[in-house]
């Protein structure tokens, strides 16, 4: 089987440009439209499927790029500094993504601030669909390799339609907006995706944008990520709540946002 109703896409940067065009290879077998985003050219031109773009284009600029790009029902991104360990895993990963119409759904990962037991949802939690073996519900995926149904990126661009440039916090909107549609957010721990370590851009000037990204959400969004960072081990305070409020005014919750990078509550991606 090649999927035709999904467009993948993989973020590529300075030296990686070989990988992607090797993971490019290796997805095209399951995939029928694969796609790269390279950052890296001194003008941003098209050469086939490679898409080169400039070299301070960061996984924002790209992940808007692609969101302007896709003409199917999904998207799978996936980072250049990744490996596919299994093929046919990844397959039978896509295949159940699309049939249980996930809003999010992303694989393990060797490497993630977003471990599969911190962002479990609890047992009790109710209307949740049940899920195949090894397939988890998921306050947030993490943003490495992950599958997104059309349906929320169309939400994201009409309620938020802002891409800051470094790219945090994307994921954590993206699921909340999910979440907010009724679309299931999923981990796959069937399959796991290589990834490399280290990060080649700069961690304070992304964690002050994260900051004022997260400040100039909608309120009810900003709701949902309150409770579904600070309280992940309490799921049943963060799905299907009807009750929107404004309940921090926006200098105190940013406050709240800096003392949270800090914690150790807090993804370590973002510290």
């Amino acid at each position: 089987m090649i999927f035709s109703n999904v467009d993948a896409y993989i973020f590529s940067w300075g030296n990686y440009l070989k990988n992607a065009k090797l993971l490019q290879s290796e997805l095209s077998s399951i995939i029928k439209n694969v796609f790269i985003l390279h950052s890296g050219a001194s003008e941003e031109k098209g050469e086939g499927s490679v898409i080169y773009l400039s070299e301070n284009h960061f996984f924002g600029d790209q992940f808007k790029k692609c969101s302007d790009l896709l003409e199917n029902s999904f998207l799978f991104h996936i980072q250049a500094d990744t490996k596919i360990l299994d093929l046919n895993k990844l397959k039978d990963y896509i295949e159940k993504s699309i049939n249980l119409n996930v809003g999010i759904s992303a694989p393990n990962l060797s490497r993630t601030g977003w471990s599969t037991g911190t962002v479990s949802f609890v047992d009790e939690v109710q209307n949740l669909i049940e899920l195949p073996s090894g397939l988890k519900h998921v306050t947030n995926t993490d943003c490495t390799a992950w599958i997104i149904n059309s349906i929320v990126l169309s939400e994201y661009r009409r309620r938020i339609n802002y891409f800051p440039h470094f790219g945090w916090g994307i994921d954590l909107v993206m699921c909340a907006l999910s979440r907010q549609l009724g679309l299931p957010v999923i981990r796959d721990t069937n399959l796991e995706i290589f990834h490399e370590s280290g990060t080649g851009y700069s961690i304070p000037g992304a964690t002050e944008e994260y900051v004022e990204f997260i400040q100039r959400l909608p309120n009810d969004i900003k709701f949902d990520l309150m409770f579904t960072q600070s309280n992940q081990n309490k799921s049943n305070k963060l799905i299907h709540l009807e009750e929107r409020v404004n309940f921090l005014e926006s200098i105190r919750f940013r406050q709240h946002v800096k003392s949270y990078i800090k914690s150790k509550v807090f993804p370590r991606k973002y510290i």
